[in-house]
């Protein structure tokens, strides 16, 4: 079993890319996945329950259940402040765009 497995990542940027992909490995591990993207449409044709899809990343921030975020946001202030946010609630992060 993964080291992964149970754990919850949200992915913001995922409805597409390189966050798209990176859903689908870490979904691999048994990961419990959550796309945020700005873009509905985005996910609206993937194959995922619709509770697993979100357009307020920072809903989930305060989620307990959320170990891992992975931001793929573009554009540097706002990723910035969502990371920070991030440390702040005391998640894990992985950021690839910057």
């Amino acid at each position: 079993m993964s080291q992964f497995a149970g754990k919850t990542a949200v992915i913001s940027g995922g409805g597409e890319g390189i966050g798209l992909a990176i859903a689908k490995a870490l979904g691999e591990q048994q990961m419990n996945i959550v796309l945020a993207d700005i873009d509905p449409g985005r996910c609206a044709e993937l194959p995922i329950a619709p509770e697993t899809f979100t357009t307020d990343a920072r809903r989930v921030l305060a989620d307990p259940e959320v170990d891992i975020i992975v931001e793929m946001i573009g554009g540097n202030t706002i990723a910035k402040d969502f990371i920070l946010e991030a440390f702040a609630q005391g998640k894990n992060v992985v950021t690839a765009n910057k």
